[in-house]
């Protein structure tokens, strides 16, 4: 090659961009009330997209029901996305009409629960489908792009589901969401942090590129995991790290096992003497390894990251996931 012309080929690639990112966050509340404060964390934080669950789809009493409504009480300033949740039971019980069917009501539904904020642009689904479900899941969605030609139509997209294609399938969608958290069995007692192991997480990325464009989201919330005897309970998200290191209620076992010291009654819950919590967060050290991991990844100029999930707490947070969205560009 000339040497002028190789010059000239290695300064374009230098020239190449980082990637350009769009920041966001998942809003799982039942009510869509952000106040001042959490107004002024998005703005500044600069966040333009807000991914709101407007409800759940669950299979109850031999049918597919709406549940857990969105209630908007005001309007944020980004651009909504509406998610809808849906059990993998529901496309169990559905025969191709029901699901048709059901294509039609979530979109009614979509619409009922939008009026009080503005016209979007992407819809989003979540939903785990496994291979047994697959095809009828799938042509929900198709259905449901038919509802709402013009708009986009997204997918979140497990981890094993992300490495394997070929068996869980790819949907028909404008594009997928990359979960990156709740990698581990959460009611399993040896499991380190359920929410955010990288060692898990690594093994299903690097595998080649997936058929669809890809957002990505990363966690950012904590709860405290109860065991009796080595056996799961139950969640408690109430306990604050202040709270797990008071050395008159708790004995520490390691960096995140915390055993209680008496009986006691916290949060409407009777704990006893020698059960243990497991108290699972999302460090940022943890975050910004992920980052290092997931970068590898993407494949596009543009990406959007999503944190999940806005809560009361998040917006102490701001340097911790400004650094992670920065770390991205």
């Amino acid at each position: 090659m000339n040497r002028y012309l190789l010059i000239f080929v290695l300064f374009l690639v230098s020239c190449v961009e980082d990637p350009s990112i769009e920041r966001g966050f998942y809003h799982w509340k039942q009510e869509l009330d952000l106040t001042k404060e959490d107004k002024a964390f998005l703005n500044d934080i600069g966040a333009e997209y807000l991914y709101v669950k407007y409800f759940d789809v669950i299979w109850k009493d031999d049918q597919a029901i709406p549940v857990s409504i969105l209630n908007v009480k005001n309007k944020p300033k980004q651009e909504v996305v509406p998610v809808v949740f849906i059990t993998p039971d529901v496309f169990s019980n559905l025969d191709s009409s029901g699901v048709e069917d059901l294509a039609k009501k979530v979109g009614k539904k979509i619409r009922d629960v939008n009026h009080k904020l503005s016209n979007f642009e992407e819809i989003q689904i979540d939903c785990d489908w496994m291979p047994s479900i697959k095809d009828k899941y799938f042509y929900f969605l198709s259905k449901l792009g038919q509802e709402f030609e013009g708009s986009i139509l997204s997918a979140t997209i497990r981890l094993y589901q992300y490495k394997y294609p070929d068996l869980a399938g790819v949907p028909p969608v404008d594009k997928g969401l990359l979960m990156y958290y709740n990698m581990g069995d959460f009611s399993e007692y040896r499991e380190r942090n359920s929410i955010l192991n990288n060692k898990t997480g690594k093994q299903y990325l690097g595998s080649g590129d997936y058929p669809l464009p890809m957002d990505i989201a990363l966690p950012n919330f904590r709860w405290s995991l109860l065991f009796r005897q080595g056996n799961f309970k139950q969640i408690c998200p109430n306990f604050t790290e202040t709270q797990l290191n008071d050395q008159e209620l708790f004995t520490k076992m390691g960096n995140n096992k915390f055993i209680f010291n008496m009986d006691t009654v916290m949060y409407d819950t009777y704990f006893r003497y020698g059960d243990e919590l497991r108290y699972e967060s999302c460090s940022e050290e943890e975050l910004l390894l992920a980052v290092d991991l997931l970068k590898k990844e993407i494949g596009s100029e543009k990406i959007r990251v999503l944190i999940y999930d806005l809560q009361n707490e998040t917006k102490d947070e701001y340097e911790k996931l400004d650094a992670v969205f920065s770390a991205f560009e």
